[in-house]
């Protein structure tokens, strides 16, 4: 059993979706640490003397949180990022996670990357090692709770019975990566504070931890605190 923001304890999450939500998360890791295309509305890149290019834009991004049974929209509000667009992107986004992830995955949608705020996005290149970062701070949140019976992700997630936004806040995202010829690492990072529905405070911390290398298994850690302050 898990507890939710609300205090109730609810159900597991079906091992489906949690492996779903895993597996989104590390493929939208690789996406936004690796995807150096920005929107044609971003402040352009600029690279500077030690091979490090930085690019502004407002981006967005969900992560999951299966302890809890939540899922947090970063940078934009669920409202706004479920279009008719961003609903057929999903459903083609799960096909290709049940078809075994051959080949690149769908395109994103370019309105669902257009946040409220910007977030800054460097990387770094030195003797075969690239270092990616993403910082967000201070971006608004929302909280919700999926659908009982979850076979989605994101607005797929989130549009059915027992659905709900439990709370609202400021967080702060953070993602670093690094790739180097045989291995590869990530640490994705969201905390803040949010004030739920049922009018308490809560801290928040979500932290996701890959590795990768050569010739061994990779590892996956996830790291996730939800305290009510007052």
């Amino acid at each position: 059993m898990n507890i939710d923001a609300s205090g109730r304890r609810t159900a597991r999450p079906h091992r489906r979706t949690v492996l779903r939500r895993v597996s989104t998360v590390l493929a939208t890791v690789g996406l936004i640490v690796a995807g150096t295309s920005a929107p044609a509305d971003a402040h352009p890149s600029r690279p500077t003397h030690d091979d490090t290019t930085v690019t502004v834009r407002p981006a967005t991004a969900r992560l999951g949180d299966s302890d809890h049974n939540l899922l947090v929209f970063i940078n934009k509000s669920r409202a706004s990022l479920c279009t008719d667009e961003r609903i057929a992107y999903e459903q083609a986004f799960i096909a290709w996670l049940d078809g075994g992830q051959q080949g690149d995955p769908p395109t994103e949608p370019a309105s669902s990357q257009q946040g409220v705020k910007p977030v800054r996005f460097t990387q770094h290149v030195d003797d075969g090692v690239t270092t990616s970062s993403v910082d967000g701070p201070n971006l608004p949140v929302e909280v919700w709770r999926p659908e009982d019976n979850p076979d989605g992700i994101d607005c797929t997630a989130t549009d059915g019975p027992g659905a709900a936004l439990l709370a609202t806040g400021t967080m702060t995202w953070h993602v670093r990566s690094v790739t180097a010829p045989h291995s590869q690492a990530s640490d994705t990072s969201l905390q803040g504070y949010i004030l739920g529905t049922d009018g308490r405070t809560y801290r928040y911390t979500i932290r996701y931890l890959f590795s990768q290398r050569d010739g061994h298994d990779p590892s996956f850690q996830a790291i996730i605190h939800l305290e009510p302050v007052r």
